[in-house]
């Protein structure tokens, strides 16, 4: 009876120790998934200063890239550009522009793509000036027919375009508003390339408005590490972006390192959105693969709150760590801001998947038709920059040596229907 007892005793004290075991186990488990290993090690980092380099992750799709730099990053007016000549013809017939003089001699462009916000006829204009305006949304974006002409003459543009590419149309309009460009043998597009924060900064300064003096930023350019083919463009958007100089996350590096899609909607968002953004609340839901994690620096502790105030201090380099934390560990979730954006962005279909693939890098034609969504959602929101197709002019002279003066704009429908006929003229042609 005595024995009985005594293996009783034991066999219970076998499963309270496997019991013991398996709750500290889990408790570990549950510690190790809220504290990763590279924590310590990434605050111990952050709190002496160290820069940290970020490393978005790897892009679902296969990168091809062609080519080598060969040139500087230039800014020529849109209605003086002369590379692609054969394409940029091709490419003004489908839109029916036409060449002016100038009372100076100097030839330069009308049509839909050379519209400013007053309706006038503008040669130094950009991609944005074209998507936000009505006609050339209505008579030209919105039909599927001219869609296909631009991508049948797309590969008179890069070596790497076909007229069956996926990424023709982009490549076109690159190719003519002159944005994304420095490769050679052959002249490739490469548009699964990422691209890099400097670029994808200075790309949306080009095709935001038309070319105009920058001065140098000082600062900024010895933020990033000194003057590069892109940094006076960059300038120009910084403040939208996450990474900020001030606390030194925007650095040398980062600023030549692969943008994650994120941070590229984070900036549009907050660039043309503004508004919208303040009102979201963060209870919203984006996409499927993005999670709101609040206030993830603060919990991690790339932020701290102050003692004597209680203030909530970013450290410094803070959006730098935080970035680099969310693509080592994408399911702990999304900084609070740049979740956010992503509201904004699936409100306003800048990306129309259910997924968003937030932690991937930006591809140079993911990028160009990112910001040909966002021109199109603010004609949504805000309504249309412009609205005619051949904008007001000074007296001047068209090609066929046909005055054009104040009156210009009295003659739209007449202008509207020779160009309706063009275009049915060009589309049956090809």
């Amino acid at each position: 009876m005595v024995m009985r007892k005594k293996l009783v005793l034991i066999i219970w004290r076998i499963v309270l120790t496997s019991l013991i075991t398996a709750i500290l186990v889990f408790q570990i488990a549950g510690c190790s998934a809220a504290k990763p290993d590279d924590l310590p090690d990434m605050l111990e980092m952050i709190d002496r200063g160290a820069q940290i380099i970020i490393k978005v992750a790897q892009p679902s799709y296969d990168v091809v890239i062609n080519g080598s730099k060969i040139r500087q990053i230039r800014w020529t007016q849109l209605d003086q550009l002369d590379t692609f000549s054969r394409f940029r013809s091709d490419f003004d017939k489908i839109f029916n522009i036409k060449v002016v003089t100038e009372e100076n001699g100097v030839n330069g462009k009308t049509g839909v793509l050379y519209i400013d916000e007053n309706n006038k006829r503008n040669g130094n204009s950009s991609l944005r000036y074209a998507f936000r305006n009505e006609s050339f949304i209505t008579r030209y974006w919105n039909k599927e027919e001219v869609k296909d002409q631009i991508v049948k003459i797309a590969p008179e543009t890069y070596g790497d375009v076909s007229d069956i590419s996926a990424y023709a149309l982009y490549a076109a309009f690159n190719a003519y508003f002159d944005l994304i460009y420095d490769w050679e043998n052959p002249n490739s597009f490469n548009p699964t390339k990422a691209l890099t924060r400097e670029e994808f900064y200075a790309m949306v300064t080009r095709a935001d408005s038309g070319v105009r003096d920058i001065k140098i930023d000082e600062a900024f350019e010895k933020a990033v590490g000194g003057p590069t083919d892109y940094s006076k463009y960059a300038q120009e958007v910084d403040e939208y972006g996450f990474l900020q100089i001030g606390n030194k996350s925007l650095d040398g590096d980062n600023f030549k390192s692969p943008i994650s899609r994120i941070e590229a909607v984070y900036l549009l968002v907050n660039k043309y959105f503004s508004e919208e953004l303040k009102n979201v609340t963060g209870e919203e839901e984006a996409y499927k693969d993005a999670k709101n994690a609040g206030d993830l620096a603060l919990k991690l502790g790339f932020k701290y709150k102050a003692k004597d105030t209680g203030e909530i201090v970013g450290k410094d380099r803070w959006q730098s760590y935080m970035l680099a934390y969310m693509f080592l560990h994408p399911d702990d979730g999304i900084q609070e801001e740049l979740y956010k954006a992503l509201v904004v962005a699936k409100k306003m279909d800048l990306i129309e998947d259910e997924e968003c693939r937030w932690d991937e890098p930006l591809s140079r034609a993911e990028a160009i038709e990112l910001l040909t969504k966002v021109y199109m959602a603010e004609n949504e929101l805000y309504g249309y920059l412009s609205t005619v197709e051949y904008g007001k002019m000074e007296e001047t002279k068209l090609d066929d040596g046909a005055k054009v003066g104040e009156g210009t704009e009295q003659s739209e429908e007449e202008n509207e229907k020779a160009a309706e006929e063009s275009l049915n003229e060009v589309l049956v042609a090809k």
